[in-house]
């Protein structure tokens, strides 16, 4: 049984995540090896969803780190992020006239 699970996953690494679907649709596997491609299918999904989710989180860090540098920095802002007058003001004029 050993033998014949690390000879399925064997099988399986080299296979793309597509490629398992196809099989899986197709009958590819029989009943008993099929719960075992379900289940290594959604854990290789699994992992890719973690390591989005560990990017996006190594970003989100990154920004913040970004942010807090820039706040305890002395140096101004750059002129692109300095906040221009409004222009509704210069729309609507003063109402003193």
């Amino acid at each position: 049984m050993a033998a014949d699970l690390n000879a399925l996953y064997d099988d399986l690494n080299v296979l793309t995540e597509q490629q398992i679907e196809v099989g899986l649709a197709g009958g590819r596997w029989g009943e008993g090896e099929r719960p075992l491609v379900e289940r290594y299918l959604d854990r290789i999904r699994l992992e890719e969803a973690k390591a989005r989710v560990a990017k996006h989180q190594q970003l989100l860090r990154n920004i913040e780190q970004a942010m807090l540098t820039r706040q305890t920095s002395s140096r101004p802002l750059p002129s692109s992020f300095r906040r221009e007058p409004c222009w509704r003001s210069s729309l609507w004029g003063s109402s003193s006239t």
